[in-house]
């Protein structure tokens, strides 16, 4: 009897530390794991979509639009555009804004590269307030080296850059870390409740993360009727859709 990967160790293939950042990459059988100073940023799984964790809560968003214009705010690994890209393809155009050139180099070390991607060295609230561009989607997964949302994303700046980023029908999703609850939860919703419908899928068989979904003159009905045309055929992505069908309107107020 053979057990595959059972006893596999996890084994460093890249490591750099700049300015206390030490930023690792390690494999352990199929999975490979990038980390920012031991907190896990990104995972990828050799030959596979799903990485079983709150990642995979994106993956709907390639149904919704036939040639999405995409940005993504916080590169990490590339575990987002990697998935995303695996379903739409050459049908994706998404940029990726990443402050930290150590994670940049960090991914082209995670992931081989990936042509419908364009990664921009900058900052991500700063970016967006110039609004280079209008995208059908908006995906924020920013987190700093102590794994907490920077408060540039938390204030209404931001958020109203962010939907007037947008077009005319767009989608923001947000990751939020599954231990921001409270006032600091609430008060980050409000502000975001202002511009968008704010709906919180529910992942809690699959992760600890919150995920907000924010609609941008879209209503929840055309997004699951959409996605249930779409999606309707492929079983392993039931759990997926299902989540988007029982998200809650989530409104807060003072």
């Amino acid at each position: 009897m053979r057990f595959h990967g059972l006893f596999n160790k996890e084994r460093e293939i890249y490591s750099e530390t700049h300015d206390g950042k030490t930023i690792t990459i390690t494999e352990k059988g199929r999975l490979r794991i990038l980390k920012c100073n031991g907190i896990i940023f990104s995972k990828i799984s050799s030959g596979m979509l799903f990485v079983n964790e709150y990642w995979d809560f994106f993956i709907p968003l390639a149904y919704f639009y036939e040639k999405p214009e995409i940005l993504m705010i916080g590169l990490g690994g590339g575990t987002i555009p990697f998935q995303l890209g695996s379903i739409l393809n050459d049908r994706m155009n998404m940029v990726a804004v990443e402050p930290d050139q150590h994670m940049v180099a960090a991914y082209t070390k995670f992931l081989d590269k990936m042509p419908h991607l364009k990664i921009e060295n900058a900052e991500g609230s700063e970016y967006i307030s110039e609004k280079k561009s209008s995208y059908d989607i908006i995906i924020l997964d920013a987190y700093d080296q102590t794994g907490k949302i920077p408060l540039q994303f938390h204030n209404k700046e931001f958020v109203s850059n962010a939907y007037e980023s947008l077009k005319e029908k767009g989608v923001l999703a947000i990751n939020c870390i599954g231990s921001m609850l409270g006032p600091e939860l609430d008060l980050f919703i409000q502000n975001y409740s202002e511009k968008f419908e704010v709906y919180r899928l529910d992942t809690s068989y699959h992760t600890a993360n919150i995920i907000l979904i924010c609609l941008k003159n879209i209503s929840k009905e055309t997004l699951i009727h959409t996605l249930e045309g779409k999606m309707q055929n492929e079983k392993d992505k039931e759990f997926l859709f299902k989540a988007y069908l029982s998200s809650k309107r989530v409104f807060i107020t003072t």
